[in-house]
């Protein structure tokens, strides 16, 4: 199915928008993660110090990957949108020609 340009390239600034918003935030959030993680280790006595190290990095992987997924994510946005940019140059320059007495 196929949108009509004015939908995709708002879609493709949408995404880009979205992902200027969240990658900060996911960044922000692995430091904070960091840092509670190294507070708590700090005061560490417990039996289960190697299950808390297990969790404590599947949540920075996850959380990385979600930052590396938002980095993808707004990359293919702007690919999309430089290909509607240039589809609308393209058209815009066969609409001139088709106008100019020749």
């Amino acid at each position: 199915m196929s949108f009509p340009p004015e939908a995709e390239v708002r879609a493709a600034l949408e995404a880009i928008h979205a992902c200027d918003w969240l990658a900060p935030k996911l960044t922000e959030l692995v430091a904070r993660h960091e840092h509670a993680a190294a507070i708590a280790r700090q005061e560490w006595a417990g039996p289960h110090h190697d299950t808390f190290e297990e969790r404590f990095t599947a949540v920075q992987g996850d959380l990385n990957a979600g930052r590396v997924w938002v980095f993808q994510v707004r990359r293919e946005a702007e690919v999309i949108l430089a290909e509607l940019k240039a589809q609308a140059l393209q058209s815009t320059a066969a609409l001139s020609a088709q106008r100019r007495p020749g």
